[in-house]
C-alpha cells in the first residue's frame, strides 16, 4: 500500500493516468477496500501495452522512412549520373559545330530561331528572346543567312513567340520579307522536324544560347540533318532554362533514337512564297 501511495503521489496531474485511477488510489490509501485498485492494475497494463505498441509502430515508421530516404537518395544519385553522362555526351558531340563567333559561322541559307517568351512571369524583358533577337539580326546582317524562320509556340489565350520574335526582328533591322513563321514548334525537336519537312532546309543555322544549340544540333545529326549552330550570348547566373536543360538532354537521347517527327502543313518556298 505505500508503494502505491507513492505511485499516487507520483501521477502527475493532466496525465491520462492521473483522471479515474488517481482517484482510486487514494480512496485506497485512505483505507477504502483493495479491490478499489483492480481498475488501476488493469489501466496500468493497458498503458503498458500500448506504450510497447506505440514503441513498435515508432519503430516501423523509422524503419520506413529510413527506407524512403535511402530510395530518394539512390534516385537522385542516379539522376546526378545520368544528367552529367547526358550532359557531356552532347557537348562532345555537338559543341564543335555550335560557332562562337560571327566570323566562325559558315553562311547557310536559312537560319532557324528558336523560341522563347519574349518576357518573365513578372512581365520583364527575357532576356534568352532578347539576346536570341540580337544574334539572329547580326547574322543576317552579316550576310550568313538570306532568311530566317522563327519558331515558336502559339496559343489561344493570346500567347504568340513566332510572332514577337518576327515584330522584334523587324525593329533589329531584318526585312518583313524575310522572316517565316512557324507556330508549330512547340519543342526543340518539332522545330528542327518543320525547319526540315516544311521549308526544305537540312542545313539550316540554329540560333539560340549555347546550351540549347548543343542540344539542337545532337537531335538534328542524329537524323541526317547537317545543321550547324550559333550561341547567342547566355546569362551569366544559372537559370530555369539551364536546370531544365539537365533533364531535356536526357530526353535528347531518346529523341535521338526515335523516329523523326511528321510536320503537318504545307510546304514553304523561303523566297519564293511569301513570307508569313
Amino acid at each position: 500500500m505505500e508503494k502505491i501511495c507513492a505511485l499516487h503521489a507520483a501521477i502527475s496531474p493532466g496525465t491520462q493516468l492521473e483522471r479515474a485511477p488517481r482517484r482510486l488510489i487514494a480512496a485506497s490509501c485512505a483505507g477504502a477496500r483493495i479491490e478499489a485498485l483492480a481498475p488501476l492494475i488493469f489501466t496500468k497494463a493497458a498503458a503498458r501495452l500500448y506504450a510497447h505498441a506505440v514503441q513498435d509502430h515508432s519503430l516501423e515508421s523509422n524503419l520506413n522512412m529510413a527506407t524512403g530516404m535511402r530510395w530518394i537518395g539512390f534516385c537522385f544519385a542516379l539522376y546526378a549520373l545520368l544528367a552529367a553522362g547526358a550532359w557531356a555526351w552532347v557537348s562532345r558531340a555537338a559543341g564543335p559545330d555550335v560557332a562562337a563567333r560571327l566570323e566562325d559561322v559558315t553562311p547557310a541559307r536559312a537560319g532557324l530561331v528558336l523560341g522563347a517568351a519574349p518576357t518573365r512571369a513578372d512581365g520583364r524583358a527575357n532576356r534568352y528572346f532578347v539576346y536570341r533577337i540580337d544574334a539572329a539580326a547580326a547574322l543576317y546582317k552579316a550576310g550568313k543567312v538570306d532568311y530566317l524562320i522563327v519558331s515558336g509556340d502559339r496559343r489561344d489565350d493570346g500567347y504568340d513567340e513566332p510572332t514577337a520574335m518576327r515584330d522584334a526582328l523587324i525593329a533589329a533591322g531584318v526585312p518583313a520579307e524575310r522572316i517565316y513563321r512557324d507556330a508549330a514548334g512547340f519543342h526543340t525537336r518539332d522545330s528542327l522536324a518543320r525547319a526540315h519537312a516544311l521549308f526544305g532546309q537540312d542545313d539550316a543555322i540554329v540560333i539560340s544560347q549555347r546550351f540549347h544549340a548543343e542540344r539542337a544540333i545532337f537531335i538534328a545529326r542524329a537524323h541526317g540533318l547537317r545543321f550547324t549552330g550559333y550561341a547567342a550570348r547566355d546569362l551569366d547566373a544559372f537559370s530555369a532554362p539551364r536546370a531544365r536543360e539537365t533533364f531535356s538532354r536526357i530526353v535528347a537521347l531518346l529523341d535521338a533514337l526515335a523516329p523523326e517527327r511528321p510536320a503537318d502543313g504545307e510546304r514553304i518556298a523561303l523566297g519564293a512564297d511569301a513570307a508569313t
